[in-house]
């Protein structure tokens, strides 16, 4: 089974150095928390999980069957993966926000830093955001993750962009207007020039997987399902468990 979030690496060109003082630090450090926002996890985790196993299950016959004779499957695998996924994501932002807080250092003066630090802090770019995460279901990243390949920056992009859609039909007139008087201000499109770097970084972050997370969701999984079949047909949980028990064995004796 490929792990979520299953280990990228790129090459990327050398950055230049720039001078960052304490307080440009401080500002491009917000910045990143409000582009990676911590809060986001459980949201984006009760949006992306379900569709995730759904088509793990789907893309095999013999799990399809299953879930079908044994209803709510699906559910007990998603609630055995959480606490997995939300203690690798708690592991990965403060890697991630670096290094987004590294590109905006690198891209900005310290007044456009804080310009913009303003806009991400405004109701209307937190409604946006919020919505954003309300309407994230990433079906083209599960179908990267579920084909066993890297998550790519096209399936980011286009996840991203069906649900920014979503989210921009959401905002009120006044929200709409603020949004797009600072997109389309000359910050705004130095911002949105910056698109393609930050994508990147979603894109290496998107990959993330560390090697326990990885051990831990095969066994969560096999866990899950006895124990799910196990309601109701305690003799094949049973059955499943010895076999499983049986096969370990010989593995560990070869």
């Amino acid at each position: 089974m490929h792990a979520p979030f299953a280990a990228q690496t790129a090459a990327a060109a050398p950055a230049p150095q720039v001078t960052v003082s304490t307080e440009m630090s401080a500002v491009c450090d917000r910045i990143a928390a409000l582009v990676v926002p911590t809060e986001q996890i459980e949201s984006r985790l009760n949006q992306t999980l379900p569709t995730l196993v759904r088509q793990l299950i789907e893309s095999d016959r013999e799990l399809t069957i299953m879930e079908r004779e044994f209803p709510g499957l699906s559910d007990a695998v998603v609630a055995a993966w959480r606490p997995i996924m939300v203690r690798a994501e708690n592991e990965m932002i403060p890697q991630y926000r670096a290094e987004m807080a590294d590109m905006y250092c690198r891209n900005f003066t310290l007044p456009e830093l804080q310009e913009i630090a303003v806009f991400l802090q405004s109701p209307a770019f937190q409604a946006l955001q919020k919505s954003t995460y309300q309407n994230l279901s990433l079906s083209r990243t599960a179908d990267d993750i579920i084909d066993e390949r890297d998550i790519s920056a096209k399936s980011i992009r286009g996840d991203l962009a069906d649900s920014g859609a979503k989210a921009a039909m959401e905002l009120s007139p006044e929200q709409k207007r603020t949004v797009m008087t600072f997109m389309s201000s000359p910050l705004g499109r130095k911002m949105v020039g910056l698109t393609q770097e930050k994508l990147a970084i979603d894109t290496k972050w998107a990959n993330y997987a560390p090697d326990w997370a990885a051990v831990e969701i095969e066994k969560v999984t096999i866990d899950a399902m006895i124990a799910h079949i196990a309601k109701t047909d305690p003799k094949l949980a049973q059955e499943m468990s010895a076999q499983l028990t049986a096969q370990n064995g010989a593995a560990k004796r070869n």
